[in-house]
C-alpha cells in the first residue's frame, strides 16, 4: 500500500503504470485459501465430485437432495453460482463429454457408450450429443477418430 501511495507523487503516466504493475503483483501473489471458500461453493464442489463418481447411475434432484440433506433448490443455486449450470445440466454435460472421449478412445458401439455413460436410450444420447457437438456420435467418430496403427 505504501508503494501505491508513493506512486501518486510521481508524474501521472509513470504513476499509473506503477499502480497497474503493483496491482498485478498483488493479484499474482495472492494465494487461494480453502478456509475462505463459502459453504455454498464447498457444497457445489461436493456435488460435482458426487456427479462425476456416479454419472453412470440414474440421478435425480430428489436423489441429490436425499444424499446431501439439502433442498434441491439450494443445491441448484449453489451449482449455478459455481458452475453456471444446475446439477442435472452439469451431469448431462459430463456424460456427453465422457461419451465423446469413449467415441475417440474405443471402438465401442454407440449403444455400449450410451449404457456406459448413464443414458437409458441410444436415440436420446445421440440427440443430446448432436445438440452439444453439432453432429451425431457416428459422424463425430468418423471425423475425429484416428485408429491405432
Amino acid at each position: 500500500m505504501d508503494y501505491l501511495l508513493a506512486s501518486t507523487l510521481k508524474p501521472r503516466k509513470l504513476a499509473l503504470w506503477e499502480a497497474q504493475q503493483t496491482f498485478v503483483n498483488i493479484f499474482q501473489n495472492l494465494e487461494y485459501d480453502e478456509n475462505y471458500k463459502s459453504s455454498s461453493s464447498k457444497l457445489a464442489e461436493q456435488i460435482e465430485i458426487y456427479l462425476k463418481q456416479n454419472y453412470k447411475n440414474t440421478i435425480t434432484n430428489k436423489d441429490l437432495e436425499a444424499h446431501f440433506h439439502v433442498h434441491q433448490n439450494y443445491l441448484a443455486r449453489c451449482m449455478k453460482v459455481a458452475f453456471q449450470r444446475t446439477p442435472l445440466e452439469y451431469l448431462m454435460d459430463y456424460r456427453l463429454d465422457q461419451g465423446r472421449s469413449l467415441l475417440l478412445q474405443t471402438d465401442w458401439s454407440v449403444q455400449q457408450i450410451t449404457e456406459e455413460t448413464g443414458f437409458s436410450q441410444a436415440s436420446y444420447f445421440s440427440k443430446c450429443f448432436k445438440e452439444k457437438f453439432g453432429m451425431s456420435p457416428k459422424n463425430y467418430r468418423q471425423q475425429y477418430w484416428k485408429p491405432a496403427d
